[in-house]
């Protein structure tokens, strides 16, 4: 395409439903009131949570809350990514964001509180057969202990989330909607627009100087803005490394991996594996460079195909099939 097609524009079988979330905005306001409304009765539960029923009721409540505010989330969210230069869906992402923290912060107590129990209770509640949906969600809380603060501290931590939310959005705008990609020459010598979807397709030409333009063109945008993009980076690392400190973790590698409770180990086994296999990385890229037939092997050669029989176009309702085929073993459930 020449040019990318807006929204608007697009046929409709080729766009999301978002309507399947909420029929419209006022309905999407009213779910909004309601979850700020909901969040208001977590309180009743503050210092009761000292029996398998008041456990069990705040759980459910929280399930609740967690389902309404993820609707909430994502239908704002999808509007924005709709054309993420929209100041209407800005705002409404902006205001879903804040829901999410202002949810967080009104059942911070929760864990802190569950977790000042005594050891031999809360093992009792963990077994409770009346608790038994929760069971996981126990155990968790007691493999975090180490790393949970107390209810002040818990609930700060809740009230900073918007602004640990800062440089993953100011790095998203700027990458989705103020970065502009110049138009580059196809195959054909036709001017078209170069996106961060299509990018890959231009990776993937035969033609080695369509992939040198689309890559050049890129990289040079992303590099006038290199002191931006280095200072939201910087922002990140900075909220990670207080996060791991507070939460008393060794490393931000270990708190990254400990929400999944994966030891360092396998992530350090994994990065040694790679170093020793490196020997058949380099072999292939010498294949790759003798089957191209270049003297020098760029980063937009590696997506280039290495035969000229090479041709897959799926379209979008196959893809869904052959996905849905190749679930089928995992159930219907899954499915």
């Amino acid at each position: 395409m020449s040019e990318i097609v807006k929204r608007a524009d697009a046929p409709v079988e080729n766009t999301w439903k978002l309507e399947d979330l909420f029929p419209n905005r006022k309905a999407w306001d009213q779910e909004y009131e309601e979850v700020k409304q909901l969040a208001k009765k977590a309180e009743h539960f503050q210092g009761k949570l000292n029996s398998a029923e008041s456990i069990g009721s705040c759980f459910k409540l929280e399930d609740e809350l967690s389902l309404k505010t993820e609707r909430v989330y994502v239908y704002a969210h999808l509007h924005h990514d709709e054309d993420t230069a929209e100041p209407t869906y800005q705002g409404l992402s902006q205001k879903a964001k804040k829901l999410g923290v202002e949810v967080s912060e009104s059942l911070s107590f929760v864990t802190p509180e569950i977790l000042a129990l005594p050891d031999q209770q809360l093992d009792a509640f963990i077994e409770d057969p009346k608790l038994a949906d929760y069971r996981f969600t126990l155990q968790e809380m007691k493999r975090e202990k180490a790393h949970i603060l107390g209810k002040t501290e818990e609930a700060l931590l809740a009230q900073v989330g918007n602004l640990a939310q800062a440089p993953q959005t100011i790095f998203g705008m700027l990458n989705n909607a103020d970065l502009k990609f110049p138009k580059i020459k196809d195959e054909n010598g036709k001017e078209v627009e170069l996106t961060h979807g299509s990018y890959i397709q231009f990776l993937e030409s035969p033609h080695r100087e369509v992939r040198e333009r689309a890559f050049k063109a890129v990289y040079d945008t992303y590099a006038k803005n290199k002191n931006t993009i280095a200072s939201t980076l910087s922002a990140n690392v900075n909220k990670n490394i207080f996060y791991s400190r507070v939460r008393k973790y060794p490393s931000v590698l270990e708190m990254s991996l400990y929400g999944d409770n994966i030891p360092k180990e396998v992530y350090t086994n994994l990065i040694d594996t790679i170093h020793e296999s490196l020997p058949l990385l380099h072999r292939y890229i010498k294949l790759r460079k003798k089957l191209l037939g270049v003297d020098e092997l760029h980063m937009y050669d590696l997506f280039a195909p290495l035969v000229d029989e090479y041709k897959m176009d799926i379209t979008y309702e196959d893809a869904k099939k052959q996905t849905k085929e190749g679930l089928k073993p995992l159930g219907e459930d899954y499915l």
